[in-house]
């Protein structure tokens, strides 16, 4: 994505046709983002919970236009950071890990945007081991629908995943039902690290 198709996705305003067409092909490295500082500020050290409890670390995977528009999420990156999560994104994996296959997968799935998104949380779930990941999506998105699937199948398999929620966005989505969802999460995310850790 050119850094001004990127700015129009953050800003909730409607992408150009030729931005459309840019961003079916290609996601936009950070060093690319015209708000870098914001999206790269999304896993600094946020306010630390009370206690000095490290914040969670949770990787939200989707298309850009989902991740990156707050009209489109509801703020849900806001909300997010307020409950002191770091959170990592698709561009935020190195470029060497987003063509990793799954040790499943026999091969690259059709759509190559979906296959970032598998490879990103491949990433988040081995490498930059984080808590949790949120899988974002549209509502009646075919190719969402099945990475959805996979991702879900995947972590499935591997004894320490990290936590999976698949969060579906459409016109009708409610920001109470989001949050109470994200409330939700993270409080499952809290418990699962006391667990862990005692």
């Amino acid at each position: 994505w050119p850094p001004e198709a990127l700015a129009e996705t953050i800003g909730g305003r409607i992408l150009t046709e030729t931005a459309i067409k840019t961003a079916r092909t290609e996601l936009p490295p950070p060093e690319m983002a015209k708000d870098r500082e914001m999206v790269q500020d999304w896993s600094s050290p946020s306010n630390l919970r009370k206690g000095g409890e490290e914040p969670l670390k949770i990787a939200l995977i989707g298309h850009p236009y989902l991740v990156y528009d707050e009209t489109a999420n509801q703020n849900l990156v806001k909300a997010l950071r307020g409950e002191g999560v770091r959170i990592y994104t698709v561009e935020m994996a190195p470029a060497a890990d987003q063509e990793a296959l799954w040790p499943e997968q026999g091969k690259k799935v059709f759509w190559p945007v979906g296959q970032r998104l598998l490879a990103a949380a491949l990433y988040y779930s081995t490498k930059k081991k984080v808590d949790g990941i949120i899988f974002l999506t549209a509502c009646l998105c075919g190719p969402d629908a099945l990475i959805g699937e996979l991702l879900e199948k995947y972590l499935a398999k591997r004894a320490e995943a990290p936590s999976f929620l698949q969060l579906i966005i459409d016109e009708h989505t409610g920001r109470a039902g989001l949050l109470t969802r994200i409330e939700a999460f993270i409080d499952l995310l809290r418990w699962r690290r006391r667990d862990v850790t005692a």
